[in-house]
């Protein structure tokens, strides 16, 4: 998640700093995207399919 948010704050061209916002943004990516293990290890069976608006991070 930390290379993830990295990859992130370097796509701002400016001076790779990451923030709270870039990791908000690669959990989101994690917890939307995930393949199959990432669903299995956060228990995503237990999860609906499709996320509730309250599921979703906010921007």
């Amino acid at each position: 998640m930390l290379r993830k948010a990295a990859v992130f704050a370097a796509e701002e061209g400016q001076e790779i700093v990451v923030d709270d916002r870039h990791l908000d943004e690669a959990i989101r990516e994690l917890v939307l995207c995930g393949g199959g293990l990432t669903k299995s290890l956060l228990a995503a069976h237990d999860l609906p399919r499709r996320p509730s608006p309250a599921m979703i991070l906010p921007r």
